[in-house]
């Protein structure tokens, strides 16, 4: 008995002297300024970590059932260069836990968190190595264990600096709060501030910890952050142990005004918008899907689907999209304005002595970054310039290993269409280039009308000129690494020509200087006459475009035309004879030289290149070449045009001629 008193006696001071040490710890702890021992804690900082601490003031520590945490003015600078995480300063800062969840359920609560005046520095860096499925799932674990109960965070601002340091990314965040009144309670977010000068604010709401830390159950998450009068919505599920989200985004805005000063362009035309898609990440494989895809900017419309891999060698888009109005005024409001008249006059002034094709070195390095496989069909196309000859357009691109296809690839335009295959090659230098392509029964009203006011020379519009539909076929193709050895290696054959039409009187009889008849047709207030039949053929051949066969055929005149382009040289020489059916009085038939590089094309009149007797002999020659064009022109107008019945006619127009002569 008396042992036994003896060893309660003895563990009764144990725990006396044990209880009275631990009080002892406690009260040194709770009354203790850590920032007297600023150079210990920094000397522990820089062993352990690549962190240097400037700064340690005010540090106090309590330690209870609910154990807290109290500094003020520190500052820490990052010592590794590669680290994104530049500096972190605070004014204030203070974390309060429960003890008891933490020693029996190994839980952390926060109970409280609070900090003010806050700096955090920021920068663009390399990629270091990746972060380890070890690392995300201690992550994963720490976070599932961790219960905010209220965070704030006042006055904080985030430098970023990106690739020039002198003009840094800055955020800055007035209020922020994360409240969660229990473990079963969703987190409610809420913030506002400014990122540069627009003021923006956050409302969101998360899943609860408990559902956090249910393996079966996907996390929700729901967000609205309104900016320079731009609002985001974001609302999904996440499950961050797969790496796997689901998630439903809409961005609106009445414009972009607002951004201009930040991306120093002027982006005041920019309509207002709407885009809304669905997003799914599918984690290992690294597979995003995005269906659901509807964007609408002012009254333009396009919609479709994707599906991103990021499994492969190389990424690996494909995609079908669609639009049912494409507005040229909408799509082009991101583009600096079109110059003026003025300023298009000054641009050509400055490049008078430039070449025409550039001597650059093309670059197809972006055409190896991923491949791709892409369908777009757009109903409508409309607005100015283009967007009054183009109506709509169909076509489907594959990119593989550099190698960009179009095909098949149809542009509805000018009331006809265009049709055919284009190829770029970029596999290995130097670039290959090959087309071919299918017109077919373009309005020619339409085709120059968005681009040509005047025509040169005759001080006409386009439509007073000439009118009618041209069709035919152009396979070219080439190689080089710049415009100009492009320009300089183009072979092919250009075939094209025009029925149903109209050509104005006046100019005809002008180009066989038919005095008398060009005269009367001027006060007959410029009549229009009928244009029988108008063909061109043109060989290339490294870079110069040899004409095969030139014809403007009409009931009074036949305008014969021969010479050459040279892409590679840059200049030209092209002559037009009129040979006049009538031989009426006044007939001279000078021939009009369009010749000179094509900086300072002049036109000028000579002597003809044809003596007497050999119009007729040169017009008879050209039956052939003329002929083989003919098909590919009835098959752009798509049924029996009158070119065909114009060639029988041209051996009897042969040998009436020439007897006349």
């Amino acid at each position: 008995m008396a042992l036994a008193k003896r060893i309660l006696k003895i563990f009764g001071a144990v725990v006396l002297i044990l209880g009275l040490g631990i009080s002892v710890l406690i009260f040194w702890i709770n009354h203790l300024d850590c920032s007297r021992y600023t150079p210990q804690l920094s000397g522990l900082l820089a062993k352990y970590s690549s962190w240097e601490a400037k700064k340690f003031e005010g540090c106090q520590v309590h330690v209870g059932l609910v154990p807290s945490f109290v500094a003020q003015r520190v500052q820490l600078q990052q010592r590794d260069a590669k680290s994104p995480m530049e500096q972190v300063a605070f004014e204030h800062a203070e974390v309060s836990m429960r003890l008891l969840p933490l020693i029996f359920r190994q839980q952390f609560v926060i109970e409280k968190a609070r900090m003010n005046g806050a700096l955090l520095g920021m920068r663009i860096t390399e990629p270091t190595e990746e972060v380890s499925p070890r690392s995300v799932d201690t992550l994963l674990k720490l976070l599932s264990s961790t219960y905010v109960q209220d965070a704030e965070i006042r006055d904080v601002k985030l430098v970023y600096r990106g690739e020039d340091p002198d003009k840094p990314f800055i955020a800055r965040i007035d209020a922020m709060s994360l409240k969660a009144k229990s473990e079963t309670d969703p987190l409610l977010i809420t913030s506002d501030g400014a990122v540069m000068d627009w003021p923006y604010t956050l409302k969101g709401e998360a899943g609860s910890l408990s559902l956090f830390a249910d393996k079966k159950t996907d996390y929700p998450i729901e967000a609205k952050l309104s900016l320079a009068e731009q609002e985001l919505q974001a609302k999904g599920k996440f499950d961050l142990r797969a790496a796997k989200e689901s998630i439903d985004i809409t961005l609106a805005g009445p414009g972009l005004q607002a951004f201009s000063a930040f991306s120093e362009r002027d982006l005041s035309r920019v309509p207002a918008y709407k885009a809304q898609l669905h997003l799914r990440h599918l984690g290992p494989e690294q597979i995003f899907e995005f269906s659901r895809m509807s964007l609408t900017l002012g009254r333009s419309h396009a919609y479709g689907e994707a599906r991103l891999s990021l499994d492969r060698p190389r990424p690996y888009l494909s995609a079908q999209l669609g639009a049912s109005l494409i507005r040229a005024e909408d799509v082009l409001s991101f583009l600096p304005p079109a110059p003026s008249k003025k300023e298009e006059k000054k641009a050509e002034e400055a490049k008078k002595n430039d070449p025409v094709f550039s001597r650059e070195k093309i670059s197809a390095e972006m055409l190896k970054l991923f491949d791709a496989s892409v369908k777009v069909a757009v109903a409508d196309y409309t607005g100015t310039a283009a967007g009054q000859l183009i109506d709509g357009a169909k076509l489907e691109a594959t990119l593989k290993n550099g190698r960009l296809e179009l095909k098949p690839a149809r542009i509805s335009m000018a009331g006809g269409a265009i049709e055919g295959s284009f190829l770029l090659d970029g596999q290995k230098e130097p670039l290959h280039i090959a087309s071919e392509i299918k017109v077919k029964n373009l309005d020619l009203e339409r085709l120059f009308a968005p681009f040509v006011t005047r025509v040169p020379l005759f001080d006409l519009k386009p439509s007073e000129f000439i009118k009618g539909r041209i069709a035919g076929q152009i396979d070219l193709k080439t190689s080089g690494q710049s415009p100009h050895q492009l320009a300089s290696h183009l072979d092919g054959k250009i075939n094209l020509g025009i029925q149903e039409g109209q050509v104005m009187a006046t100019v005809v009889e002008a180009f066989g200087f038919d005095l008398t008849e060009a005269v009367s047709s001027w006060f007959a207030d410029n009549p229009m006459t009928e244009l029988e039949c108008a063909i061109t053929s043109f060989e290339a051949k490294n870079g110069r475009l040899q004409s095969q066969a030139f014809l403007i055929g009409t009931g009074d005149t036949n305008i014969v035309g021969k010479g050459f382009v040279d892409l590679g040289a840059e200049d030209m020489d092209f002559v037009l004879q009129a040979y006049p059916k009538d031989f009426s009085i006044g007939a001279i038939r000078a021939p009009i030289y369009i010749k000179g590089p094509f900086r300072d094309i002049n036109l000028n009149l000579g002597k003809s290149f044809w003596g007497k007797g050999a119009a007729a002999v040169a017009l008879g020659a050209l039956v052939a070449p003329l002929a083989a064009v003919i098909p590919l022109i009835e098959l752009g107008q798509e049924k029996e045009g009158r070119c065909a019945q114009y060639m029988g006619r041209i051996s009897s127009i042969e040998k009436a001629s020439q007897k006349k002569l």
